[in-house]
């Protein structure tokens, strides 16, 4: 049962890279000569005391302490009485009655936290910071709930950024804030929404985090028909918004975190939702129309390859899907790899429809063109693998015609050994026995006579047997039935 299985090979390629793909940020490279540094330092000193003797107000000071970011960037504890006190003050004012607010006491207040969130933002781009990481977020997320102003939530999500991506405990402890939903319910708010660029700062935060559900997907999926309209948005920035919807997507639909029945439901109805609001066929459309745009096209391929996992092959055929693999097999600008994983689990799920699109006639001339060291070798022959197993008579013999049964043969016996995929010819074993079991001997002849005379793929195989040390019996399966009397 080894070829029949949906494929994950993403997933951990997925969270290794996923930073890499998505985000570009950048580390200081050249560090400033020891001189330099002294004298950044000393000047952060003096702006640090003139904070304290009230010689400057609070956000002056952060104005110039932001300036000389990173060089000082070992004094920044010292910034953080002064970062509290102005917080303090803000939320203090924040809490007040507008009766009894002065509006310039309340615009200053804005402004100085204003700048002190410009400076964390840079900061922590710069540096991993050593304060204390639940009170810093704490801080910002009371930040977030007292103001409807998008500069401050603009530069409260870019720090939430940066924290994200230097502290893995980041992501847990905010979604203990329900950071989700408090920023749903800032973005939701049509003064905030009405421009779909202000939507860009949430969704760099959202696909950062891990461990979101279909109770977080919920709080977002009313942003839907806002995001499918590109209009009067550049397009860069509207792929870059919907690049991180999709990222946060993949986070929603990842099952590798699926354990318990309750998770399993929780994903259950989020896939039913996902296609009852047609996600897949938006999907599909956004992949045609911004084809050229090769980030954004990857991250919807692995969204649908997360929904592949699971028992949805119809209904992701039924929106599109094959149409679009059946397009893009062959395109160099589109991950290989990604579209014949998300093609064996269509196999798994809904061999017929697969043979009728018509889409397997594409594959040989794909394994001509590629072998032996093309990336997508191995899922090309994974999906050939699972095409046999799945197949029923009159389709093995369609496979055969399509010359199909040529491609395991070759990878057993051309391929380098050093390449050799050993779970891989393990499930090619087990695909050459299930076509000597289904199939009425005189109908497989031909095959069985290739593969009888064919010294190396015998001698080839025999020796991947004995490196393999498994007790699988694909192998002796498959050997008795070619050592078989016709």
């Amino acid at each position: 049962m080894i070829v029949k299985q949906k494929r994950e090979i993403f997933h951990v390629q997925l969270r290794r890279n996923q930073r890499e793909q998505i985000f570009s940020k950048k580390r200081i490279l050249d560090l400033p000569q020891q001189q330099q540094q002294q004298g950044t330092s000393e000047q952060a000193i003096i702006l640090l005391k003139g904070g304290m003797s009230n010689q400057m107000s609070l956000s002056e000071m952060f104005q110039e302490l932001h300036q000389l970011l990173p060089k000082y960037g070992d004094l920044h504890l010292k910034t953080l009485p002064y970062i509290i006190q102005g917080v303090k003050k803000y939320l203090q004012d924040a809490d007040s009655s507008l009766l009894y607010m002065n509006d310039e006491d309340r615009e200053m207040s804005e402004y100085t936290v204003l700048e002190i969130l410009q400076y964390l933002g840079s900061l922590t781009y710069h540096i991993k910071v050593e304060f204390d990481l639940e009170n810093l977020i704490d801080m910002l997320v009371a930040i977030l709930n007292s103001t409807d102003e998008f500069k401050l939530i603009e530069r409260v999500c870019q720090v939430f950024q940066n924290l994200l991506f230097d502290f893995e405990d980041a992501s847990p402890y905010l979604l203990k804030c329900e950071i989700v939903t408090k920023l749903a319910n800032k973005f939701l708010d049509c003064n905030v929404s009405y421009d779909l660029n202000n939507l860009a700062p949430m969704f760099r935060v959202l696909q950062q985090l891990d461990g979101v559900n279909y109770y977080d997907f919920n709080q977002i999926h009313p942003l839907l028909h806002r995001l499918q309209n590109d209009s009067k948005v550049d397009t860069q920035m509207y792929c870059e918004i919907i690049e991180g919807f999709f990222a946060f997507l993949i986070k929603c639909t990842n099952q590798l975190s699926v354990q318990d029945d309750s998770q399993k439901l929780l994903q259950f109805q989020l896939f039913n939702k996902l296609f009852e609001f047609q996600y897949v066929n938006w999907s599909v459309s956004l992949v045609f129309k911004y084809k050229n745009q090769k980030k954004l096209v990857s991250v919807i391929y692995s969204f649908l390859q997360n929904l592949s996992q699971g028992d949805c092959g119809k209904k992701l055929i039924s929106q599109g899907v094959l149409t679009a693999i059946n397009e893009h097999l062959a395109d160099k600008s589109v991950s290989q790899n990604q579209l014949y994983s998300i093609l064996t689990n269509l196999i798994v799920d809904d061999f017929d429809s697969v043979m009728k699109n018509g889409i397997l006639k594409k594959v040989h001339s794909q394994f001509e063109q590629g072998f032996y060291s093309a990336d997508y070798i191995n899922e090309l022959m994974y999906c050939i693998s699972t095409a046999f197993y799945t197949a029923s008579e009159s389709q093995i013999l369609e496979l055969i015609k399509l010359r199909l049964a040529d491609c395991l043969v070759l990878y057993i016996s051309q391929q380098p050994m050093e390449l050799l995929d050993l779970e891989l010819c393990s499930a090619i074993f087990s695909a050459i026995h299930s076509v000597f079991v289904k199939q009425p001997q005189k109908s497989v002849y031909s095959l069985k006579k290739k593969l009888r005379n064919d010294s190396i793929f015998l001698a080839r195989s025999s020796q991947i047997y004995d490196i393999s040390q498994k007790d699988e019996n694909e192998y002796e399966e498959m050997v008795k039935y070619l050592n078989k009397n016709d």
